[in-house]
């Protein structure tokens, strides 16, 4: 999905560099992910990992649009809600040093835009002021140590959300390339999400709850 496509656009922003953490980033790729909710096709979703070869920085770029169910009061599944996503992380020396996302979520209309500044976070999310210290991750949930943290930066709303990870049971998934061993994960707290990660650190599957609490689960379908 391009960005043209889901009518949304990225700004550059300012970038810093600063000295601390550095987590094993996997290898960089690119996967496209199929996804599907209550038995239905419900859009894809693409994660771009890479790294700039000039200035040694990793890239992070996440595009989605979904097709998030909905309920009428009677239980029965009605037209579901569109969620398109583009937002772009920046990392160096280990640490996330900008993130700007555009986010729709069937009429509303979203923009995070952040940078760090020594140990801060600092951004405006629809132009009001935020900032959050600390080491930080997204929830994108690219990064395999995700489910070890104990917050993440929601690339949508701008906000820190606590999080808890609990590891499960290893299990293959069936991908477009046939199936692959991955660890699963699930995230309890102030955000929901299941991860599945293969054995280089790479993300291959994914669900959250749509605001009906059917699951949308993106499965990836194409590497390069």
């Amino acid at each position: 999905m391009s960005a043209a496509a889901a009518g949304l656009a990225l700004p550059s922003f300012a970038k810093v560099s600063t000295a601390g953490a550095s987590p094993v980033f996997p290898a960089d790729y690119r996967l496209r992910f199929a996804a599907e909710a209550a038995g239905r096709p419900a859009g894809e979703h693409c994660i771009t990992v890479e790294r700039d070869a000039r200035t040694a920085r990793l890239l992070v770029r996440n595009e989605s649009r979904l097709l998030l169910p909905q309920r009428l009061p009677s239980g029965a599944l009605t037209e579901p809600l569109a969620f398109e996503h583009l937002a772009e992380e920046t990392w160096a020396e280990g640490w996330l040093q900008g993130l700007v996302s555009d986010s729709r979520i069937g009429r509303q209309r979203h923009h995070v835009r952040a940078w760090r500044q020594d140990q801060v976070l600092r951004g405006t999310r629809d132009g009001r002021s935020f900032s959050i210290s600390g080491y930080l991750m997204t929830t994108s949930g690219w990064h395999r140590d995700t489910p070890k943290a104990e917050g993440l930066v929601d690339a949508v709303d701008g906000r820190l959300k606590r999080v808890h990870g609990l590891k499960q049971r290893s299990e293959p998934v069936p991908t477009g390339w046939g199936p692959v061993e991955t660890t699963r994960w699930t995230l309890i707290g102030e955000i929901e999400r299941d991860f599945w990660y293969d054995g280089t650190g790479r993300l291959i599957r994914f669900a959250l709850p749509a605001p009906s609490g059917i699951a949308v689960t993106a499965t990836a379908a194409e590497q390069r």
